[in-house]
């Protein structure tokens, strides 16, 4: 007669318990497999009512690249550039006639940064054209400031005021601040 031992009796159990949780797994990623199916099915027509409502334009005309080109070719004419000092409270107390476009005094011809004698990866301050660390890397320095060039005497202006620029005069009655040439 067949003679059943523990181990015979354990393999037995094993292999039905795991003929039965595979039937069981199989039936249930069909499941699983027909209900995703279903919702893919469901987005792609909720997908294609939308597009016959309303469909994907084919733009013609792309005004704000064209408005993005205009700026870009007025700030490469030269001026006169009207910046209007504004106060704290938003009015205009007066304005320059400048020969530039006012720029940040935070603006600089190279990078501010550089790799360190310790580790090329890195960053650490370079020096500034001036031979001045100034901040960088993540520190924040007063970066408010504007710069620009007066149009009749070609005097250097910085300000931390609030300005309004325009490539045309604005039609605001406030002196216009004049530069008393010393030479």
């Amino acid at each position: 007669m067949w003679k059943l031992n523990n181990k015979r009796i354990i393999s037995l159990i094993s292999g039905i318990i795991a003929i039965f949780l595979l039937s069981g797994a199989s039936a249930c990623d069909q499941n699983t497999q027909a209900v995703y199916t279903d919702n893919v099915n469901i987005r792609e027509e909720t997908f294609k009512r939308a597009q016959n409502l309303y469909p994907m334009p084919n733009p013609s005309d792309f005004p704000l690249r064209k408005d993005l080109v205009e700026f870009t070719l007025r700030e490469a004419k030269p001026g006169p550039w009207y910046v209007y000092i504004q106060t704290d409270s938003g009015s205009y107390s007066s304005y320059y006639v400048a020969k530039n476009k006012p720029q940040n005094s935070c603006n600089f011809l190279s990078s501010t940064t550089t790799s360190s004698w310790w580790s090329s990866s890195i960053p650490v301050d370079a020096p500034s054209m001036d031979g001045i660390y100034y901040g960088g890397t993540g520190a924040s320095g007063a970066c408010d400031a504007w710069f620009w060039f007066d149009a009749i005497t070609n005097a250097l202006v910085e300000t931390r005021f609030k300005t309004t620029v325009s490539d045309q005069p604005l039609a605001i009655d406030v002196p216009m601040i004049t530069i008393k040439n010393i030479k």
